[in-house]
C-alpha cells in the first residue's frame, strides 16, 4: 500500500486550504509591515512624524493597507489556483476581506508589543497560539469549538469552513468583522502609547 493510500489527505483539504490561504498570507504580510514598523520606530522616523503634516494615524493607515490589500488579493486568488475545493467564488471575497485584516493585526501586534527585532521574533514565536487556534477548532466539538471565537483568526476560518459545506457563512463573517476591528483599535492605540514614551 502505498504512501497515499494509507495518508489520504482529500478529507483535509479544506483544512490545509484555509491554513494556507485565509491564515498563513495575511500573517505573512503583516510579519513584514510589523518588523518595518519596528525598524522606522529604532530609527526615530514614527517620531520625525510628529513635526511633518502627516500625522501618525494617517501614515499607520497608509502602512497597514498595504498588507491588508495586498492580502486580500492573494487570498483571493490562492484559493481557486491551488485548486483543492471548489466553492463559489463570490462569497470568498468578504471572507477574504476579514482575513486580510490579520495583516495589520499582527502588524500592530509586533510593532505594539516589542521594543525591538529580536523581541519581534520572540513575540512572532508567542502568537503561534493565535495561528493555531482554528487548527486546534477544526477538531473540537460543538459548543466547545466557540471557545476558540476570542481568537481573531478563528472567524474567517470557520465562515471558510462553513461556505465549502453549503452552510450559512455570513455571520461568521459579521462577528470575525468585529472581533478584528476591536482587536485593531486596542493595538492601535497600545502602539500609539509606546510611540509617545520614546
Amino acid at each position: 500500500m502505498g504512501f497515499v493510500e494509507q495518508f489520504d489527505l482529500r478529507p483535509y483539504y479544506g483544512l490545509l486550504t484555509s491554513f494556507f490561504s485565509i491564515m498563513l498570507i495575511p500573517q505573512i504580510f503583516g510579519s513584514v509591515i510589523g518588523f518595518m514598523l519596528l525598524d522606522e520606530r529604532d530609527e526615530g522616523t514614527l517620531t520625525a512624524l510628529r513635526v511633518t503634516p502627516l500625522t501618525l494615524e494617517r501614515y499607520l493607515v497608509y502602512k497597514l493597507a498595504v498588507p491588508f490589500l495586498v492580502a486580500v488579493g492573494a487570498v483571493y486568488i490562492f484559493v481557486p489556483i491551488v485548486g483543492l475545493v471548489a466553492l463559489p467564488y463570490a462569497p470568498l471575497f468578504p471572507i477574504a476581506l476579514v482575513a486580510a485584516l490579520e495583516g495589520p493585526m499582527i502588524a500592530l501586534l509586533l510593532a505594539s508589543l516589542a521594543a525591538n527585532k529580536v523581541q519581534g521574533v520572540a513575540v512572532m514565536k508567542g502568537m503561534s497560539l493565535i495561528f493555531i487556534a482554528p487548527l486546534i477548532a477544526y477538531f473540537t466539538p460543538l459548543p466547545w469549538q466557540w471557545l476558540w471565537g476570542i481568537f481573531p483568526t478563528y472567524w474567517p476560518v470557520r465562515a471558510f469552513w462553513a461556505l465549502l459545506a453549503g452552510e450559512t457563512w455570513w455571520p461568521y463573517v459579521a462577528f470575525g468583522l468585529a472581533v478584528h476591528l476591536i482587536y485593531l483599535a486596542l493595538l492601535g492605540r497600545r502602539f500609539q502609547t509606546a510611540l509617545s514614551r520614546q
